[in-house]
């Protein structure tokens, strides 16, 4: 990476206002020029138009170019202003020509936009030592739903195109799934184990353009439904129930509130969706909960209950609408007990 790309690393040029500071543009892009130094030097800025960015600097009395300021190591007062005075004009054109991006690749700002827009939260850059990982965080739970970073390709592991001889800087981004689940994306291209989070329900996603950002984003919504906790608004629930042991449809159609186990942190007002297991294998009712945490103790050779709530029903479902099948399109691969609903699968119940 040169000198320049480094300098406006994640700030891409507004080519309107490159125009407005002076650059001209030529067959091969956008040129500026400027003396420095009381005319010492003269500093060329070329600016590509797919934004490469690269520069150099004239001795105006030998015209020659300096390169003594690229060198790191090079010390010394005299290269320290040259440094410095070169800086300072970069460091201009960045805040009058550039915008700041937050991430490194198209794809990884395109999704940090979708992400701003449909949630409200901006990502968090918490470590010194890692200025490019930026965390989304549920504000009301506190709780991550995404992490993105740049790192070397060569740290993933799990694909044929994880190692390689040359270093190549990527974005990825980690997300919490399910074990299921992520052990079924592992096996397409663009997926791998998580980097940073070695946990069976995170996986980090590459985002070179493998993985469309329609796909990207529905993963989103499911790692971000694990983020929701508790909050004062009712909270959504998927919720099995078992034909061979009670009959629910029968149930339903003799009154519209009936009692049901109670399992987990639910709460009045929230809704339980009744998955109704096999034969039926599909979503087929939306309910509000009336009543909870209900002392109830009962027990046979197929239940327990130790508590118990009271469900309302509010809406019927076709059972060819939301199948066993349609729910693994949300990323739902196995309901054993009370889980979240993701929320594109509750805005396609809710339409």
């Amino acid at each position: 990476m040169s000198y320049e790309s480094d300098f406006f690393k994640r700030y891409n040029p507004d080519f309107e206002k490159l125009a407005l500071y002076g650059f001209r543009y030529t067959e091969n892009g956008y040129e500026y020029s400027a003396d420095m130094m009381d005319g010492q030097f003269r500093a060329q800025i070329y600016i590509s138009d797919d934004c490469h960015i690269c520069g150099k600097i004239i001795e105006t009395e030998l015209n020659e170019e300096y390169i003594g300021y690229r060198i790191a190591n090079q010390s010394g007062t005299f290269v320290g202003q040259v440094r410095q005075a070169y800086n300072a004009l970069l460091d201009d054109i960045r805040q009058n020509c550039f915008t700041k991006q937050y991430f490194l690749t198209a794809q990884a700002n395109r999704i940090a936009g979708k992400i701003i827009a449909r949630y409200g939260d901006i990502p968090e850059f918490m470590w010194d030592k890692a200025p490019g990982f930026g965390v989304f965080r549920n504000p009301k739970s506190h709780k991550w739903y995404a992490l993105v970073m740049n790192i070397d390709k060569s740290k993933l592991d799990g694909g044929s195109e994880a190692k390689e001889s040359a270093p190549s800087e990527v974005e990825v981004i980690n997300l919490k799934l399910t074990a299921d689940l992520v052990q079924t994306l592992l096996s397409q291209n663009g997926y791998y184990p998580s980097y940073h989070m070695k946990k069976p329900d995170w996986i980090s996603l590459i985002l070179d353009e493998t993985i469309d950002d329609d796909q990207v984003m529905k993963l989103v919504e499911i790692s971000h439904a694990h983020s929701v906790g508790r909050t004062d608004k009712s909270k959504e629930w998927l919720v099995p129930a078992n034909p061979k042991y009670y009959d629910i449809e029968d149930a339903f159609r003799q009154s519209d509130e009936i009692l049901w186990k109670q399992s987990g942190n639910i709460m009045v007002g929230d809704i339980a969706y009744m998955y109704v297991a096999q034969p039926v294998s599909a979503i087929l009712y939306k309910c509000e909960v009336t009543q909870a945490d209900i002392p109830y103790r009962y027990h046979d050779d197929n239940l327990v209950m130790t508590k118990a709530m009271r469900i309302r029903l509010l809406k019927t479902y076709s059972p060819d609408a939301f199948t066993f099948a349609k729910l693994s399109e949300y990323g739902i691969r196995a309901v054993r007990g009370p889980r979240g609903v993701p929320e594109s699968l509750s805005r396609d119940l809710n339409r």
